[in-house]
């Protein structure tokens, strides 16, 4: 999982060079943080809404959208508003940083978050 992490920060790590300078990459680099969800964003939002009873629920990486949507019993319009409601909860620090280890490439994503702000 690392791995494929590291390979798209590289990449996005040129593409941000390439489009606006490697000064400018260098100058904000400490700044810039990769939000990168390898299997899909929905499978970072189902620790919020399965408890440890649904280990398998909560810890999945695969059909995520689905197992979501049957949880909130609710079809998920991929619009901005619905990912605001359904994962406001992360807005608690420690909620956030007790899902993180639910979900590798969340995971990932808090260790380099912690990293930046420390």
């Amino acid at each position: 999982m690392q791995d494929i992490v590291n390979q798209l920060i590289a990449y996005f790590e040129n593409l941000i060079c390439t489009r606006f300078g490697a000064d400018f990459y260098q100058k904000y680099k400490d700044k810039i943080i990769f939000a990168i969800a390898v299997n899909a964003i929905e499978c970072w939002i189902l620790p919020l809404h399965y408890d440890k009873k649904f280990q398998k629920e909560q810890v999945a990486t695969k059909y995520c959208l689905p197992l979501l949507e049957k949880k909130l019993k609710q079809k998920i319009d991929k619009k901005k508003r619905v990912y605001y409601d359904i994962s406001s909860g992360f807005a608690r620090k420690t909620t956030l940083f007790s899902a993180a280890p639910l979900n590798p490439s969340l995971h990932i994503f808090i260790d380099e978050l912690t990293k930046k702000i420390n």
